[in-house]
């Protein structure tokens, strides 16, 4: 088995979902009032997933928990809405990535999964130098992620293609605490 996942038609794909999703994003809250986006993965590249904050969802989370935890609300994903109803071109992305044929071997598969890691950032950074968030605030968060994925470096790299020097520099500042 070779590798026949076409990475171009993925990449077209990825971008127009993704600009898609801002779009609706934007529509219903407005850009002013998003604070964050994020296209994730899992370990394996096999989903293509978002997540989006809100600086109300933020102050929310803020002041109903321990406000020591202040800075995991504002860069973990995780914690962060997602809108199902807005995800139908990317669950077709996700069985893609989930049927996706790579190669034979662990080497084949390490390779096509960070081309894919690759991909999710150029697409943002793509859209970022379109200057698609232009509109909003200067804080606003730009990120990608991997769910159950520690490489700090990594990490880092993304965050800093991604973001403002400001951004950036919050954001390493917290993840040097762990």
């Amino acid at each position: 088995m070779k590798n026949n996942f076409d990475y171009t038609f993925f990449e077209q794909s990825l971008s127009q979902a993704t600009k898609k999703i801002i779009q609706k994003l934007v529509k219903k809250y407005g850009e002013k009032n998003l604070r964050a986006f994020c296209l994730y993965s899992d370990e394996d590249a096999g989903s293509s997933v978002f997540s989006f904050d809100t600086y109300k969802n933020y102050e929310e989370q803020t002041s109903e928990n321990d406000e020591s935890e202040a800075d995991y609300y504002k860069w973990y994903f995780g914690e962060w809405l997602d809108d199902d109803t807005l995800s139908n071109d990317l669950n077709q992305i996700s069985e893609t990535l989930f049927g996706a044929e790579y190669g034979k071997t662990t080497e084949d598969f390490v390779k096509h999964k960070y081309k894919i890691y690759e991909i999710f950032v150029s697409v943002l950074s793509n859209l970022k130098s379109e200057e698609v968030f232009k509109e909003f605030n200067n804080d606003f968060v730009l990120a990608f992620g991997i769910s159950d994925f520690e490489n700090k470096e990594l990490e880092l790299n993304w965050m800093k293609k991604l973001n403002s020097e400001k951004v950036f520099n919050e954001f390493k500042a917290y993840r040097e605490t762990f």
